[in-house]
């Protein structure tokens, strides 16, 4: 669980760094003009962002069904090769 919990602060983390330097320099410079690779670029990085905390709160809804359902098997189901399945 601790391992879930470390990637879902980092995914949380670069998916508030993807918005926030944009939203300063539009705020300092009262210009809200943006280039068309930098938005792609942008929405990229929000969309994987956004991808991956979703389905980091997905495995870690399996991980708690696992322990609360099925706990004398949770060091079966959910070992480190599973886990590391997830994220491949």
């Amino acid at each position: 669980m601790y391992f879930f919990l470390s990637i879902l602060s980092f995914s949380a983390l670069c998916f508030t760094s993807t918005t926030i330097p944009k939203m300063l320099v539009n705020i300092q410079t009262q210009s809200k003009a943006i280039t068309y690779a930098g938005c792609i670029t942008h929405m990229c990085f929000f969309t994987v962002f956004a991808l991956l905390d979703m389905g980091l709160l997905t495995v870690m809804a399996y991980d708690r069904f696992v322990a609360i359902c099925r706990p004398l098997h949770y060091t079966v189901l959910m070992s480190p090769n599973l886990c590391a399945q997830f994220f491949s």
